[in-house]
């Protein structure tokens, strides 16, 4: 039996979490003891881990430890700049181990 069965995804469920100050699923990532998904590289600054649904073989997720909801407007440039300088250096690892399609920043 599959460890965490598939589910319709609840919008109104997710927009209630969200706008209720709930903690987002990355943010409970970071503080977890026993992580919820596989962490494939960890600093100051970013985690990054496998999806637990991933459609695709290698499939990576690379987010900031601490909590941003706008890539773009929440971060400065030199920490938007580190964060994708982080995804190009996993994308280029993981491809070198795993036989990868495509890779999307």
């Amino acid at each position: 039996m599959d460890e965490f069965p598939r589910r319709p995804f609840d919008l109104d469920s997710y927009i209630r979490d969200v706008t209720s100050g709930r903690r987002c699923f990355i943010c409970q990532l970071v503080d977890e003891d026993q992580p919820s998904h596989a962490i494939v590289y960890r600093d100051d600054q970013h985690i990054a881990f496998l999806n637990r649904f991933p459609s695709l073989l290698g499939y990576t997720l690379v987010a900031p430890v601490g909590h941003v909801e706008d890539a773009v407007n929440d971060v400065g440039l030199d920490a938007y700049l580190a964060t994708q300088t982080l995804i190009h250096r996993l994308g280029r690892a993981i491809s070198t181990v795993i036989p990868t399609e495509r890779r999307m920043c």
